[in-house]
């Protein structure tokens, strides 16, 4: 039997993403099963294991060139004409839009498989890590804007964009562990806690808390 080349293995790698995704998105986590994957791309469903390990594996993957397509994308709505609160709580909110659309059951499962990940595939793991960077990043610097216009008063913006980040954080690990809390609640609780860190910084001005 010939071996594949290099140039095939990457090919049929990316195709798994490209299907994968596809599958996310159209029918959710829980709907897509390996096998759909596996059939799709023309290949065996076995496989698929010789590129990821697990299909949670090949979920993380696929998101990742998205949501980092998203920051690109997205970015443009930190707008500093517009109110501070709502452009970045929209702009968290869009560029996590998919992942609002996993259930409760599923998020938690990645949570606890993104822990294995770490010790079973640092650069992977790595990776993860990276998303989140990117975010603060791109909120850090919004809020350099806002202190370059005098809206905000001198602050670290890098801290701040990672109190920032730590509130959104905070709110989806209290949503995944209670279960009476639901995604619109959780998404107004972000809003909130943003407003009063943000209040806290604001030159002469009121936010909307509504």
């Amino acid at each position: 039997m010939a071996r594949i080349s290099q140039i095939e293995k990457e090919r049929i790698r990316q195709k798994i993403l490209d299907v994968s995704r596809t599958f996310f998105f159209d029918v959710g986590y829980e709907n897509t099963s390996t096998k759909m994957i596996a059939k799709k791309v023309g290949i065996a469903e076995g496989t698929i294991f010789n590129y990821f390990p697990s299909k949670t594996d090949i979920f993380i993957e696929s998101i990742y060139d998205n949501y980092v397509d998203n920051i690109e994308v997205y970015k443009d709505i930190l707008n500093v004409e517009e109110n501070i609160t709502e452009v970045i709580v929209d702009y968290l909110f869009t560029t996590m839009k998919f992942l609002l659309k996993i259930s409760r059951g599923i998020l938690s499962e990645m949570v606890v498989q993104g822990v294995k990940m770490a010790k079973r595939n640092p650069e992977r793991f790595k990776k993860m890590v990276e998303l989140d960077l990117k975010y603060i990043k791109e909120i850090e610097k919004y809020i350099s804007q806002l202190v370059d216009k005098k809206i905000l008063y001198e602050v670290d913006s890098r801290q701040f964009s990672e109190m920032i980040y730590s509130v959104l954080t905070f709110e989806v690990m209290i949503f995944l562990y209670d279960r009476s809390i639901k995604k619109t609640e959780m998404m107004k609780n972000i809003k909130k806690k943003i407003n009063i860190l943000i209040k806290g910084y604001l030159i002469g001005g009121r936010i909307d808390e509504h």
